[in-house]
């Protein structure tokens, strides 16, 4: 049986978090979910319920300048990737205390996994083991889109520029891509800042990959167009930790959690959760 739950915590990082948890009825550990790039929280109904009524407690927070955490002003503008991190660890905290667990697993997809991979590369607490999927590692920009973006980021951090994302190459279900068109959390125009923090921090994460110490599964969609399969290919290879794994679905776009044959993806995760609970 799965209780939802839905609330607001105040983060000493000076955000008035928006939050879901999916609360399993005996749960067999706590699952801290990290959410991708213009998305948030909500997008992921079908594997809070699947975790929960599985044993496994997800918890997730709209990221700051996402969904229902940012206002109208601050949706799509961070400013600095690192608030994210800063961010992550006061919730994996709060959250440890509120479920009673004294570690917790952490999942992250896109620039959430990339969020998840700098985490535990530089702060690692309160993780038992990690989950990545479609980690933007790799940001493919040209060398005259960084100049413009890094002068545009100095110049005018808040401007807002298109979403250089086709919901098309998210999933081959066309519903799930209709609905992300149409949903108004799903910012659509994102600030300069924001885009330029993000591929910084693409940049500067291989420098982390050393220091992770926890077992974890990286995976990825073959077919990936918004964020390349080698992303996770080299970050798993640079990887010094001995407990790892990696999963690359053949035919499969960016979402691989929302993709038509979800299933073996969710099946993969709760073996990976049960092998290290």
């Amino acid at each position: 049986m799965t209780q939802r739950v839905e609330d607001r915590v105040l983060l000493g990082t000076g955000i008035n978090a928006y939050y879901r948890c999916w609360l399993a009825d005996k749960p067999l550990g706590i699952v801290i979910g990290v959410h991708g790039f213009a998305e948030h929280s909500g997008r992921y109904n079908d594997f809070g319920n699947y975790l929960s009524s599985n044993g496994y407690s997800l918890c997730m927070e709209d990221l700051r300048g996402h969904g229902l955490t940012a206002g109208p002003r601050d949706l799509g503008y961070v400013d600095s990737f690192d608030l994210f991190l800063n961010d992550l660890e006061e919730f994996i905290e709060l959250m440890l205390k509120r479920t009673g667990f004294s570690s917790a697993f952490l999942f992250g997809h896109s620039m959430g996994g990339l969020i998840v991979l700098h985490y535990l590369g530089r702060i690692s607490k309160g993780v038992r083991a990690a989950i990545t999927s479609g980690a933007a590692a790799i940001v493919n920009v040209s060398t005259g889109s960084w100049l413009m973006l890094s002068l545009l980021n100095t110049l005018a951090p808040r401007h807002r520029l298109n979403l250089p994302i086709n919901p098309e190459f998210l999933t081959h279900d066309k519903r799930i891509v209709e609905e992300y068109v149409n949903d108004p959390l799903v910012f659509k125009k994102p600030t300069v800042r924001i885009l330029y923090e993000l591929v910084r921090a693409s940049r500067s994460v291989w420098k982390y990959i050393d220091n992770i110490s926890v077992p974890i599964m990286m995976m990825h969609g073959g077919e990936d167009k918004i964020v390349p399969p080698r992303a996770t290919q080299e970050v798993f290879s640079r990887l010094r930790v001995g407990d790892k794994a990696m999963k690359v679905y053949d035919g499969m776009y960016h979402e691989i959690l929302n993709e038509l044959n979800k299933n073996v993806v969710y099946e993969d995760v709760l073996s990976w959760l049960k092998a290290h609970t």
